[in-house]
């Protein structure tokens, strides 16, 4: 059973005023996973931007990426994985999340992409295949090493969510925790992810920014090199399970969003700023 959000007026005139990416909710199709709950959290979730005064939009690697340039001062870094000139991850298995205001000003961002095949996350790392698509030439290489056993559990298909970036006019409206929840909804939504895996360096790490993600596993280390500066990245691989995001999705509904359950909670505030 497929699940489409028919499209209004409302969004479409909207859409002649320069917005990046495609009205989320009206483009989305939910293929997979339980319908019935994320129909009522995307249609909720999409809400609470709304009373932010953001619009959900859908769009590509490209989109986002672009979006970073334009923002370097307050994005200093950008994850590889993310990157269309360096990852070669065509655009059906990859997409990018975008708030936008009323005046065409970028609120927040957040990009996933999905890796499928009969593979463990194990495979990937070690074929080195975690950052950049088999067979896809670049100039520098980037290699990527986790250490955990774990990973040979992580088995496809499973997405890697990451390049969340709130611009600094949009921060302390907790989009840190909505949109890591939001990006990986869609993930199973569309591509019926059976794990979903971040990654935080060691100051994210230091300041909590795995929980404010979501994710409960934070036990296998990683290091990266070839980014393009003078230093490996070393951090946290975190992780989560399909039946716990789903799990977390429903608490969502219960206790954040006021218009699903008639209750509200209001987290804290939380300042983010992008790194891998």
């Amino acid at each position: 059973m497929v699940v489409q959000f028919q499209p209004t007026m409302s969004s479409v005139a909207k859409n002649e005023i320069g917005f990046v990416g495609e009205p989320f909710l009206e483009t989305l199709v939910v293929e997979y996973g339980p319908l019935q709950l994320l129909g009522r959290f995307f249609a909720a979730a999409a809400a609470e931007l709304r009373n932010k005064g953001l619009h959900l939009r859908l769009g590509t690697l490209e989109n986002v990426h672009g979006i970073h340039t334009t923002h370097k001062a307050s994005w200093p870094s950008y994850p590889p994985m993310l990157d269309p000139t360096v990852t070669g991850v065509p655009e059906n298995k990859s997409y990018s999340l975008i708030c936008q205001s009323d005046d065409g000003q970028i609120g927040a961002v957040m990009a996933g992409r999905v890796y499928e095949g009969n593979r463990t996350l194990r495979d990937v790392v070690e074929n080195q295949h975690f950052i950049s698509e088999p067979d896809f030439e670049i100039k520098t290489p980037h290699r990527f090493y986790v250490d955990g056993h774990e990973i040979a559990a992580i088995r496809s298909p499973f997405s890697y969510i990451g390049a969340l970036w709130v611009n600094p006019t949009h921060r302390g409206q907790d989009l840190a925790r909505l949109l890591p929840a939001l990006t990986r909804a869609y993930a199973l939504a569309r591509w019926n992810i059976l794990y979903d895996v971040g990654l935080a360096n060691d100051e994210m790490m230091k300041i909590g920014m795995a929980s404010v993600y979501g994710y409960s596993n934070t036990d296998c280390k990683f290091r990266a090199s070839g980014l393009g500066d003078t230093h490996d990245v070393t951090g946290r691989l975190l992780w989560i399970e399909r039946e716990e995001i789903e799990q977390n999705l429903r608490h969502l509904l219960t206790y954040r969003f006021s218009q699903v359950e008639g209750r509200a909670v209001h987290g804290s505030a939380d300042q983010h700023v992008g790194r891998i």
